[in-house]
C-alpha cells in the first residue's frame, strides 16, 4: 500500500506541481509549508532543516494528492505519519531531489546577507 502511495506522490509531483519553492517567513512564519492548488505551487518555510524539511514536504505532497483525488483532508495527518515511517531511505532520498536548493530563494539570500552584516557589526 505504501508503494502505491509512493507512486501517487511521484505522479502528483510530476503532473500537478508546477513549482516547489522556499519562502522566507511563510505567511508570517506561522506555517512550515503550503500547497496552493490554484497556482500549483508548494511553498516551504526557509527555516526548515533535514527531517523537518522532508516531513513537511511529504505533508504538502499529501495535500496535492488528496486535492486531486477529492479525498478528505482529515486523512492527511494519518497518511503523512504512515508514509514517514514506511517509506524507504531511497524513496525519501528521491523525494528530497524534488526540493530546490535554498540558494534559489531570493528573499532567503537577502535575509542571510542582512543577518551576516548585523553579525559583523
Amino acid at each position: 500500500m505504501v508503494d502505491w502511495f509512493w507512486r501517487a506522490m511521484i505522479f502528483s509531483l510530476n503532473e500537478e506541481v508546477e513549482e516547489i519553492k522556499w519562502v522566507h517567513h511563510l505567511r508570517g512564519g506561522g506555517f512550515d509549508g503550503i500547497w496552493s492548488p490554484d497556482e500549483r505551487i508548494i511553498s516551504l518555510n526557509d527555516d526548515l532543516f533535514s527531517d523537518e524539511k522532508l516531513k513537511t514536504f511529504i505533508h504538502e505532497v499529501c495535500h496535492v494528492f488528496l486535492d486531486i483525488t477529492d479525498l478528505e483532508e482529515k486523512l492527511n495527518w494519518d497518511l503523512e505519519e504512515i508514509l514517514w515511517k514506511k517509506l524507504s531511505r531511497k524513496q525519501k532520498e528521491i523525494l528530497l531531489l524534488y526540493i530546490p536548493s535554498k540558494s534559489r530563494c531570493e528573499k532567503c539570500r537577502k535575509a542571510k546577507k542582512k543577518k551576516n552584516k548585523k553579525a559583523k557589526k
